[in-house]
């Protein structure tokens, strides 16, 4: 027997959702070619919105109608690096549930131990704040005493500037080991970053949110 395409049943859609790289809202409508299809079997998500062929983008944001086109689904972890072996890393991994936020899996290396937390979920400008964070920390003089601390409280993670050169700056990154205990315990180290990795790294979170890094104005 010979099953034609057109006798498959339709694939559900399972995109993420995604980030507004605007206002970092995770409040995002997919505009979707189409349906070319039946799909009156499937139950889509209810911020997918079936287009035809005519598109002049295929994300709005609902927070701040911002409309992008989704260059880039699956992002790049994005790490930070010691000479002295230390290293932060944020890990992206696929959303269990299409109807969730995304999460990340952090990471903390030192040349004797290497600890990954799993499934932290960012609070939802989390993103867009951390990547100022990083880029301010690069660029202002005495960032110790000029950029606030970075703190996310859904995701139980922190970074602070503790002192700064010409050429680098230190970083203190604090973590929450475990959020359901009644009495949390906190793990974390220090270690210096180059300021030019310090901007590499906060062009590397613009790509996951979809931003174009070359127009960026990184105003806090």
């Amino acid at each position: 027997m010979i099953i034609l395409a057109t006798d498959l049943p339709p694939e559900p859609y399972i995109a993420p959702r995604g980030i507004c790289p605007g206002c970092g809202s995770q409040n995002v409508r997919h505009l979707v070619a189409g349906p070319f299809e039946d799909r009156s079997e499937i139950e889509d998500p209810e911020w997918v919105d079936w287009q035809g062929i005519l598109r002049s983008c295929d994300r709005e944001c609902e927070i701040c109608g911002l409309q992008w086109w989704c260059e880039r689904e699956n992002p790049s972890p994005v790490r930070l690096l010691s000479e002295a072996g230390a290293a932060f890393a944020l890990l992206p991994i696929p959303e269990l549930d299409e109807h969730g936020p995304a999460a990340v899996d952090i990471e903390l290396l030192s040349p004797d131990r290497m600890v990954r937390y799993l499934g932290r979920t960012p609070a939802p400008n989390s993103i867009a704040v951390l990547r100022n964070f990083w880029m301010k920390a690069a660029e202002e003089a005495h960032p110790e005493l000029t950029v606030p601390t970075f703190q996310d409280d859904e995701a139980q993670f922190s970074i602070s500037v503790v002192e700064s050169t010409d050429r680098a700056v230190t970083l203190e990154f604090s973590i929450i080991s475990d959020p359901t205990s009644d009495v949390p315990s906190h793990d974390g180290l220090a270690f210096d970053v180059a300021r030019s990795d310090l901007i590499a790294a906060a062009l590397e979170l613009a790509e996951w949110t979809g931003e174009d890094a070359d127009d960026e104005e990184w105003d806090a």
